[in-house]
């Protein structure tokens, strides 16, 4: 026991012995933000459409929603559409129950509804929405004969997307630029440029000097933009502005004081 003590007493007195390590301060660095913003005319649209199918069984629901979703696609190659730039998504099965009725009557499942999203790729000649006009009024019709129902883009809350676009029903289009490459390295190459002056004037201000760049963050929206499209009188109205690109960076820069 007063062997174990003796050990205990050198450990005590080996760990005091011992300095601490004082943790070496960060260097001083200074970060900015800035947003660079380009806009460009849309090249291409996308319809969002479902075709759906409800019976008792889940085999009985697929095999409705099989058969509607067939009639649309014929429907559209009548009016020149591809089945190429017809692209689906994975289908949904949900139970339909009845309305709860209180713990003594709880919902009761009463069948199944299969829904199949899909959209729909148009090219905007020049730019020019007028002229997509006839061609989107032609693929709205087909849907509407097929049984299909027009809809918000997959993933995207129906009812947001309803408030954001302006309009209701969820008959939405998407504008977007297709080969997209040349606006996004535009929008960055703007924030990159508002940054660095940025930086270099609040450095002047704090009395500090650059002294290297010390990291870089990124980001850079997609460009789209959603837009309803309404049926008036038989017609269809669409309506879309420029896609914008928004790109924000993030530049770090190590400092220090002026003597």
């Amino acid at each position: 026991m007063r062997q174990l003590s003796l050990v205990w007493i050198l450990m005590l007195v080996m760990t005091a012995a011992v300095p601490l390590m004082a943790a070496e301060p960060e260097p001083a660095h200074l970060s900015v933000v800035a947003t660079g913003v380009v806009r460009a005319a849309p090249d291409e649209v996308s319809i969002y459409a479902q075709a759906s199918g409800q019976s008792s069984t889940v085999k009985e629901a697929q095999q409705e929603c099989t058969k509607t979703l067939d009639t649309v696609l014929a429907k559209l190659k009548d009016v020149g559409i591809a089945k190429e730039t017809v692209t689906t998504s994975a289908y949904t099965i949900a139970p339909v129950t009845s309305d709860y009725g209180g713990s003594s009557n709880p919902p009761r499942v009463l069948g199944y509804r299969v829904t199949a999203p899909f959209g729909i790729s148009i090219p905007v000649q020049g730019g020019d929405v007028s002229k997509a006009n006839t061609r989107i009024s032609e693929v709205a019709a087909a849907l509407t004969e097929g049984g299909g129902r027009l809809s918000a883009p997959p993933g995207t809350d129906e009812s947001s997307y309803q408030y954001r676009g302006g309009g209701g029903g969820g008959n939405y289009l998407v504008w977007r630029v297709k080969d997209d490459r040349k606006y996004r390295d535009e929008a960055l190459q703007k924030a990159i440029a508002q940054a660095r002056p940025l930086a270099e004037q609040m450095a002047k201000t704090l009395g500090v000097t650059i002294k290297g760049l010390r990291s870089v963050y990124y980001n850079v929206e997609t460009g789209m933009q959603p837009g309803p499209m309404r049926q008036t009188g038989g017609a269809t109205s669409l309506t879309s502005g420029e896609v914008e690109f928004r790109a924000q960076v993030t530049l770090d820069y190590n400092i220090i004081e002026l003597p």
